[in-house]
């Protein structure tokens, strides 16, 4: 969200069928771009809203660009690499990253996990970016980042995804997402004034949140490192 009230939406995928559910779209935005879309439907219930969709990699400039003009960047991405661009954008300018994730994966053995995770970086907190969370090879990722949305459509047309995750759960995203929406109404109020990492395991009967954000902080991470760790407020 930009600094006077403007918000960006940045996607380089269409709308499938199987996105309608979860994103509460008509069947006549099955193909647009999903920046059109879900800004046709924000400017349909809020006439007055200031919606810029972009359709486009966060490699391209103007992705990177509205990144950088804004207070608040929210990133649901299913690509490490995505993930971490925007993390070492919010890092450089000083910017809020609330990173959101969820539905099923593949275990080494080949059985289905399911969970979701919400990461929240506040600029000079004392606690690393959304980067520092987890087991990631941050570099590795990074090398990723020169694909343009041509390229991207390319991989997802020859890569299906179902190949790589078994898919997703509406019930489990709202969770996240409603989660993801508490930690910020903290840090609008002035509770929440750290960077934290929440792990939802929902493989058991009961759902359960985690916090994990001591749990694999890294010292050393090649963004924060670079770019340094500012405060938010200026």
């Amino acid at each position: 969200m930009g600094s006077s009230g403007v918000i960006f939406l940045i996607d380089s995928d269409n709308v499938q069928e199987a996105n309608r559910d979860v994103m509460r779209l008509p069947v006549g935005a099955v193909g647009m771009p999903k920046p059109l879309a879900v800004a046709c439907m924000m400017k349909a219930l809020y006439p007055d809203a200031q919606v810029v969709p972009v359709v486009g990699t966060i490699s391209d400039r103007q992705a990177a660009e509205a990144v950088a003009l804004s207070h608040l960047t929210v990133s649901c991405v299913d690509r490490n690499a995505s993930r971490l661009a925007v993390a070492a954008l919010c890092s450089r300018y000083n910017r809020v990253h609330l990173d959101l994730a969820g539905g099923g994966t593949y275990t080494q053995s080949g059985a289905i996990a399911i969970g979701g995770e919400v990461r929240l970086y506040v600029p000079g907190s004392g606690r690393g970016c959304v980067g520092c969370f987890g087991d990631r090879n941050v570099l590795a990722s990074m090398q990723e980042l020169d694909s343009t949305a041509g390229d991207e459509l390319h991989r997802r047309l020859t890569n299906p995804w179902q190949l790589e995750r078994p898919g997703s759960c509406g019930a489990l995203l709202y969770s996240v997402a409603g989660t993801a929406m508490h930690l910020l109404w903290r840090l609008l109020q002035g509770h929440q004034r750290d960077s934290v990492w929440l792990h939802l395991d929902a493989n058991d009967s009961q759902p359960i949140w985690h916090d994990w954000t001591g749990k694999a902080w890294k010292q050393i991470c090649p963004i924060c490192r670079l770019n340094g760790a500012g405060d938010w407020h200026e």
